[in-house]
């Protein structure tokens, strides 16, 4: 391969002295001296094995294989000149695909909204999401942002906090009419509670807790939501997960003043030292609609 490199490197000498028929120019032009440019053309016309030009000691001409050599490497240059434009314009213009890794959670009831948002602005823009919780590492898979609630962001990502969130106690009116409301915390305790895998206690912004009573745990807070839906029991869940159902009265909201604090909501992307333009745009776009 470096010799390969090097070849094209005499290639490109060759093309300044056939453009401007003097080595001196040439050499001018290129930054080298004379004399190393006199001896890579040298070079170049051993491992073709074949002149290029014909020196004498007023004039510099190509010869019919330089001249063929010559017009060769203007495409090779043209192409060269495209692969930079193309580069650029990739780094430039807004367009091109998004490539994002986010929970499930925050895909279906925040991110989808923006990215349909964000692509009617910019509709050269299209985005594969990776819904799930695989923690993906984006420094070997070929994600362009990650969504991560934690409090530690990796030291290896560039990490813009979206907002924090904070927990809300629900249930659906049907429930709360067939077995009353709880007036307190602890009386959670006689009630059929939904839980996800592995819970046992609820917490409170008080630091008090209640042990649960539950008959059944579930690892999916879709499948949760859906039966707290339905009435049958008292969910917990992060409030942006179920804002539009309280908002809109589906599930009511129980000890709203004790909510507990939740984590923090980032977006992080690689360190790259010329990240594309379509990047940088959605993460602006994404800061602009959801920090807080």
């Amino acid at each position: 391969m470096n010799q390969e490199h090097k070849k094209l490197e005499r290639m490109f000498m060759f093309s300044e002295i056939a453009a401007c028929l003097s080595f001196t120019e040439a050499a001018k032009v290129l930054g080298i001296s004379k004399g190393y440019l006199s001896a890579q053309l040298k070079q170049l016309e051993q491992e073709l094995k074949t002149p290029l030009l014909v020196r004498t000691t007023r004039s510099v001409r190509l010869t019919r294989a330089g001249e063929q050599l010559f017009n060769d490497f203007k495409n090779i240059r043209h192409s060269l000149v495209d692969i930079e434009r193309n580069l650029a314009s990739e780094q430039q213009n807004i367009e091109g695909m998004i490539r994002i890794t986010a929970p499930r959670q925050f895909s279906e009831s925040l991110l989808m909204d923006c990215c349909f948002n964000f692509q009617s602005q910019y509709p050269q823009v299209t985005f594969f999401v990776d819904s799930s919780y695989t923690l993906y590492d984006l420094s070997e898979n070929d994600f362009d942002l990650a969504i991560r609630a934690t409090e530690n962001p990796p030291d290896n990502m560039i990490a813009n906090k979206l907002h924090s969130y904070d927990y809300a106690i629900v249930a659906a009116s049907q429930y709360l009419k067939q077995h009353g409301t709880p007036q307190s915390i602890d009386e959670l305790n006689q009630h059929h509670c939904l839980v996800s895998e592995h819970q046992t206690c609820w917490q409170f912004s008080d630091h008090s807790e209640v042990d649960l009573v539950s008959h059944i745990a579930i690892n999916d807070n879709f499948i949760l939501r859906a039966m707290a839906l339905k009435g049958q029991g008292i969910a917990k869940f992060p409030r942006y997960f179920v804002h539009s159902l309280i908002e809109q009265g589906e599930l009511i909201e129980l000890f709203a003043d004790k909510a507990k604090q939740g984590q923090s909501i980032y977006i992080l992307q690689p360190q790259l030292l010329y990240p594309s333009a379509r990047v940088d745009a959605f993460v602006k776009y994404l800061r602009s609609e959801l920090v807080g």
